[in-house]
């Protein structure tokens, strides 16, 4: 078997269409790249420093980074409200409070008296809702949580989001370890609702033993801020034991946690690892959404490490940019195409610096560095590393759905679509 066939990666031809646009986008990281201020910190325009101040270089890369959290939210809202998605209860209920909510959607219901333990451990009815963060200053124009997007990017969102929810079903499904309980660490979680949608199914809930999510300090305080403001969101916690520091970044619950980390920070992420992960024997899915991509290799390479010493059944799903298109070469790291280069160009231009997209530029090498961190499994093949473009998921969708989705906003764009789809790729390790 050659190394183009073990990662599975079939390569649909495609060029560059001279009037091809390369300013859309499907989903950029979302991981701080400093430490500490590079989690949220620092001044803005209009923050604490007063009107006056001017953010440094590191406050601007930082505001872009979390603004887009709002892109990704807003990416999802855009592609329920025309009908790419089902119905999702949640997702609008991440909007911070200055992002008006989409056409149509109702207030969340007020949030239950359920007890909250700050990390003390003294004990309140129900822990106050702290002041909602102001809006950026730095704010991204164009990923307004309630705007609408574009027909090709609703498209690809559902494509996003089709293909990650089909992998997670499978990894709960598979009930090779007789029924033992299952695991999901997902980094860079941002405003993501999957672990309510599945707890709302209990035919899932029942499945999942620990649902965690790490992102950096103000989105991990900014979320916690909404769950304490929702009755929707907080009821999914139960009624006890849930403790929220202090500060607002660290929420605890026996079926879930959300921890503010610095993905670097592996020390900390090991003794988190330790503290809450209940049983490092039961297979552990690892989510990872626009997150390596930002990521120094040494560092993803070193998280990944990390994860692979602790857990015993590690399973993992990426999804990110493929700058150098469809290529299935194992020679070396493919220079970025054509539209790569452009997408590269609008995202720094934004202030967004990926070496990881650079050091992992096809979707063989996204397969390629589950393989190399997690090592080969030998019981079964089709548990290895495997990876699809977009494209690819969307060829292989089923005729009908695939002319549902065209005829919904009118596609006329195809050739652009398929372009843009040959760009991003989703990955996995260890899903039969």
């Amino acid at each position: 078997m050659t190394d183009e066939e073990k990662y599975r990666v079939q390569v649909p031809s495609a060029s560059i269409p001279p009037g091809a646009r390369g300013g859309l986008s499907l989903g950029a990281p979302r991981l701080g790249r400093g430490r500490g201020r590079g989690r949220g910190g620092g001044t803005v325009a209009g923050g604490p420093g007063g009107p006056s101040s001017r953010p440094s270089q590191q406050e601007v890369i930082d505001g872009a980074v979390r603004a887009t959290d709002d892109d990704a939210l807003g990416s999802r809202l855009s592609a329920i409200e025309a009908g790419y998605l089902p119905p999702d209860p949640f997702s609008r209920l991440f909007l911070s409070t200055h992002n008006p909510l989409p056409s149509g959607s109702q207030a969340s219901t007020p949030p239950p008296t359920f007890p909250v333990k700050s990390s003390r451990g003294s004990s309140e009815a129900r822990a106050p809702a702290p002041p909602s963060p102001p809006p950026s200053s730095l704010t991204v124009q164009g990923t307004r949580a309630g705007a609408k997007r574009p027909p090709i990017i609703n498209i690809g969102t559902y494509l996003r989001c089709r293909s990650i929810d089909d992998l997670v079903e499978r990894f709960l499904a598979d009930d090779a370890e007789a029924g033992k309980k299952k695991q999901i660490i997902s980094l860079g979680a941002g405003s993501d609702s999957r672990f309510w949608k599945l707890s709302s199914r209990q035919e899932i809930r029942d499945k999942v033993e620990h649902y965690m999510e790490i992102d950096f300090e103000q989105v991990a305080r900014k979320k916690i801020d909404r769950i304490r403001r929702s009755g929707d969101l907080s009821k999914a916690l139960g009624d006890e034991d849930v403790q929220i520091d202090e500060q607002g970044t660290r929420l605890l619950a026996p079926h879930y946690s959300l921890l503010s980390q610095d993905l670097r920070s592996l020390a900390s992420i090991e003794s988190d690892l330790d503290a809450i992960i209940p049983d490092t024997e039961a297979p552990t899915l690892i989510l990872a959404e626009c997150v390596l991509a930002y990521l120094d290799p040494r560092d993803s390479r070193a998280l990944l490490d990390l994860l692979r010493k602790k857990l015993k059944r590690p399973a993992a799903i990426c999804y990110e940019m493929c700058i150098a298109g469809p290529s299935s070469t194992l020679d070396g790291v493919p220079a970025p195409s054509r539209f790569g280069n452009v997408m590269l160009s609008n995202l720094e231009a934004r202030s967004l610096v990926m070496p990881g997209a650079r050091s992992y530029s096809t979707p063989t090498l996204h397969a390629k560095r589950f393989q190399d961190a997690f090592g080969p499994l030998t019981a079964e093949e089709k548990r290895g590393a495997h990876a699809m473009t977009l494209k690819q998921v969307w060829l292989e969708l089923d005729g009908a759905d695939r002319d549902r989705i065209s005829r919904l906003e009118g596609l006329d764009e195809v050739e652009e679509l398929e372009i843009l789809l040959d760009h991003y790729a989703v990955s996995w390790y260890g899903i039969a």
